[in-house]
């Protein structure tokens, strides 16, 4: 009975290690039945946690074992291919070949589930890629242009986006220093955002733009992607807008003098003694002056500005104070007394 408890313990043992531990335990009781409970329980965690030291020794050591066995067939393999001979080839039991096959199973498991993640993400930012309104586009350190969107093309006056991946990047900037200078700021920064840049269209034309510039991912995909925003009629915008507060400051610098002139001219007018000829004169020069001073009060308000394109036949709207000043047809206040 004792014998044949301690040889389902060893096989136990060499089977499920806690199994054995169980048997050890059961053979010692039946060895030696004086042994209390509590003796029989430390004895038990003791082979316990010994047999579990063990068995993570084994596996480690077979691991290390298999590991090596796999990198000499790896370069079995590799020496065949390049039509070398191989003189030994490693051998495999069938467990561990089976084992190979179940940690092969899963890490293909898991390599497809990563896969169709990664291609669902890429798929996202394909999209969003190609939809937005902003023009973007992927480039190279030596400005070779990888990809870009329908919007960057459009930008550009480009009508096709191959025919934007045929050209160089640095060829699209008015000045050409400027993008070595963003580029400096990115590789230092790590990003250059909201960049004021002018660059030149395919057809020329000089247009203003605002850049955003972060690192990439490198070769193959690319070193940099940017952002563009066509800011060109904001540009211009700004610019009337300026002209305008300009306006507006000359205008009352010149309407103080001008009332006094005028009222001057009045006042001469007035005099009975003036001659023919005079009186002639005074008037040209009252009615000229009173014309100056209608077109600064129009000055005055002309806080309305807007784009156009002009097309040869007569003065553009913009450029006519008095429409420009009246806020689509509303008339100008009238004109302060010369009194």
């Amino acid at each position: 009975m004792k014998l044949r408890t301690f040889l389902l313990a060893v096989v136990s043992l060499a089977l499920f290690p806690l199994l054995g531990v169980a048997g050890i335990a059961i053979w010692w009781a039946h060895h030696d039945a004086s042994r209390n409970v509590e003796q029989a329980l430390l004895l038990l965690s003791g082979g316990a946690v010994g047999v579990f030291a063990l068995s993570l020794g084994l596996a480690h050591l077979g691991g290390r074992r298999l590991s090596g066995r796999l990198r000499q067939l790896t370069g079995a393999l590799s020496a065949f291919a390049r039509g070398e001979t191989v003189p030994e080839l490693p051998e495999f039991t069938l467990a561990e070949l089976s084992g190979v096959s179940e940690a092969l199973g899963e890490a293909m498991a898991l390599l497809r589930r990563r896969t169709a993640e990664l291609q669902e993400s890429e798929q996202r930012y394909r999209t969003m890629f190609e939809r937005n309104p902003a023009g973007m586009c992927l480039t190279l350190a030596d400005g070779r242009i990888v990809d870009c969107n329908e919007a960057f093309a459009r930008i550009l006056g480009f009508e096709r986006r191959a025919d934007v991946l045929a050209a160089n990047v640095g060829e699209l900037y008015a000045q050409p220093k400027e993008r070595g200078q963003l580029l400096e700021r990115v590789t230092a920064e790590g990003t250059a955002v909201n960049a004021d840049l002018q660059l030149r269209r395919r057809d020329g034309q000089l247009i203003w733009v605002l850049a955003s510039v972060i690192r990439g991912s490198g070769p193959p995909r690319a070193d940099f992607e940017t952002t563009l925003i066509d800011i060109t009629e904001h540009k211009a915008a700004d610019e009337l807008r300026s002209i305008a507060r300009l306006a507006n400051a000359a205008a009352h610098e010149i309407n103080n003098p001008l009332t006094l002139v005028v009222g001057r001219l009045a006042m001469l007018l007035d005099d009975p003694t003036l001659g023919p000829a005079a009186r002639e004169r005074l008037a040209q020069a009252h009615a000229a002056a009173e014309r100056i001073r209608e077109i600064i009060v129009d000055m005055n308000h002309l806080t309305r500005v807007q784009l156009f394109e002009h097309t040869g036949r007569g003065l553009p709207e913009m450029l006519d104070i008095r429409k420009s000043a009246g806020g689509g047809g509303g008339s100008a206040p009238p004109a302060p007394s010369a009194g």
